[in-house]
């Protein structure tokens, strides 16, 4: 999984987000770091630490985002749909996140099922909210 951002249904604590990222990746949570701010970022490009997630509340169809930042390249190599699927079964949510065959504003939503649909993601300009659409579907997830 590269640089991602996912969009979760709910707001999380940061524990069970840290455990839900655990169990994604298969990681202890000591080598999952939270920030709030990708500022922080340097800080761990420096330190070493495995993956680092940038934690925000957002406005609209979603509660949250997060922006994961692989730091080991055995990360970076990971099938990011299957990675979402078990962070959505783990925590019962649904997410949406960008692959990297997709025009930069489609995205898959997945949920807590194994259920994906193509969607498209739009920012309200008066509100500054992310929205959803569903779109046609033209092409399933391709299992890796």
């Amino acid at each position: 999984m590269t640089q991602s951002s996912i969009f979760i249904d709910r707001l999380l604590s940061d524990d069970l987000l840290i455990a839900g990222l655990a169990s994604a990746f298969e990681l202890s949570k000591q080598e999952i770091r939270l920030i709030s701010d990708v500022t922080e970022l340097a800080d761990d490009a420096v330190t070493g630490g495995r993956l680092t997630c940038a934690r925000m509340a957002v406005n609209g169809d979603f509660a949250m985002m997060i922006e994961c930042y692989p730091f080991d390249p055995a990360l970076a190599r990971l099938d990011t749909r299957r990675i979402i699927q078990r962070l959505c079964k783990d925590l019962n949510v649904r997410c949406a996140v960008s692959m990297e065959e997709n025009e930069p504003y489609e995205m898959w939503l997945m949920d807590a099922h194994g259920a994906s649909t193509l969607i498209e993601l739009g920012v309200d300009d008066h509100t500054g909210s992310f929205t959803f659409s569903p779109m046609p579907i033209v092409k399933q997830p391709t299992p890796r």
